[in-house]
């Protein structure tokens, strides 16, 4: 056999296992790296709100002291009412009073909304640190599984990764190009057997006479209907 050729069916066959090792794996990584970020998107949110209800702690104790500061005026205002001797004065209290009230309802619905943003921010971080307990649960789960998933193969994915590097030096640029750019592609291999007389990748039926070279193994032959490299194995097809 074709020696390129020999070490294209190593590579497949190590190709293969190496697949067999990542459905072991399964979409473990991925959830644990979804979970990770979905923990820190909401530790950062939360983070961002907590700062915004201190901010408003301030500002709410704020308003509550001009609240009273206006209501101390407003005391004050209506006992010079009594004792105020011209009508001059007295419309002048009556305008102090009226800016008052004014303020004093501006204050009052500035406070109530700061009071249910606040109370808004606070729910939203009690439910982002329930959402985050639940998370860092299946997280740790996850990652335990997929510790465990990884200690029975790890070994033997070193060797395999090893094996593939040792292989790939013996072949040619050319075909080790094509080989991975039909692995990585949308076919999601590089060679296959011919089975039945057709491709083991599209089950197109291949012409006679390239069933025949793929069978002298002399040289690589593709499917010329999906581009995968072609062997035969010496078993009954």
């Amino acid at each position: 056999m074709n020696t390129v050729l020999n070490s294209l069916i190593q590579l497949g066959d190590i190709d293969c296992r190496l697949d067999e090792i990542n459905k072991l794996l399964g979409d473990l990584p991925s959830q644990v790296e979804s979970q990770q970020s979905t923990i820190k998107e909401l530790s950062d949110d939360i983070e961002s709100k907590s700062q915004r209800l201190s901010d408003l702690e301030s500002e709410t104790a704020s308003i509550q002291i001009e609240i009273d500061t206006t209501h101390d005026k407003l005391d004050k205002y209506k006992k010079q009412l009594f004792l105020v001797t011209s009508n001059k004065a007295y419309d002048a209290l009556l305008n102090e009073i009226d800016h008052a009230n004014e303020q004093l309802t501006s204050l009052k619905v500035n406070l109530e909304n700061a009071s249910k943003e606040k109370e808004t921010l606070g729910e939203d971080i009690k439910s982002n640190e329930i959402k985050i307990k639940d998370t860092t649960e299946l997280l740790e789960e996850n990652q335990v599984e997929l510790k465990e998933t990884k200690s029975t193969t790890q070994s033997e994915l070193t060797k395999l990764e090893t094996q593939r590097k040792t292989v790939e030096k013996r072949i040619e640029n050319q075909y080790l190009n094509l080989y991975n750019r039909l692995k990585g592609g949308r076919v999601g291999v590089g060679i296959v057997n011919v089975n039945r007389n057709a491709c083991g990748a599209c089950y197109n039926f291949l012409p006679p006479q390239t069933v025949i070279e793929v069978k002298r193994g002399e040289q690589v032959i593709t499917c010329n209907s999906c581009g995968v490299i072609l062997f035969w194995e010496d078993i009954e097809s």
